[in-house]
């Protein structure tokens, strides 16, 4: 089993980042992705992607960060790594809160304004953040 301490997030209050990454602190379900995108860079990477419009995340559950090689995690983590982490979390990210029910309707882009492609994960839940939404699913893309 893959364990990533979530370590504690640099935030700025204002950013919809921010709101993103206090929510993903408060929800355990999500800690191992939580994580990752720490190691990423946490809310100054989001920011980066979203400024300060609203957006959504499909966040892989625990459970299903599972189903990837350790190794593979443990190396994402590394800073020489962190371009391939980022670009793995762009897919994960779309402009604007979207509902489940939209995303199941496709036709959306991502981070990087490629087609989102679901590759089969369905959406297990919805949690609103200040500025977004947390769609959490059941695969990594």
């Amino acid at each position: 089993m893959v364990m990533i301490l979530v370590t504690m997030f640099h935030l700025n209050c204002s950013s919809p980042a921010a709101g993103l990454m206090s929510t993903l602190g408060k929800t355990p379900e999500l800690s191992s992705f939580a994580g990752l995108l720490n190691s990423a860079g946490g809310a100054n990477t989001l920011s980066s992607l979203v400024g300060k419009n609203p957006f959504t995340m499909l966040i892989p559950s625990n459970d299903a960060l599972k189903s990837v090689p350790t190794d593979l995690l443990q190396s994402l983590t590394k800073p020489e790594n962190k371009a391939q982490l980022e670009s793995l979390l762009k897919k994960h990210v779309l402009p604007g809160k979207v509902s489940a029910d939209d995303i199941a309707k496709g036709g959306l882009k991502d981070a990087s304004g490629n087609a989102l492609n679901l590759n089969g994960a369905k959406i297990s839940k919805s949690v609103p953040t200040k500025n977004g939404l947390i769609q959490i699913i059941d695969k990594v893309l």
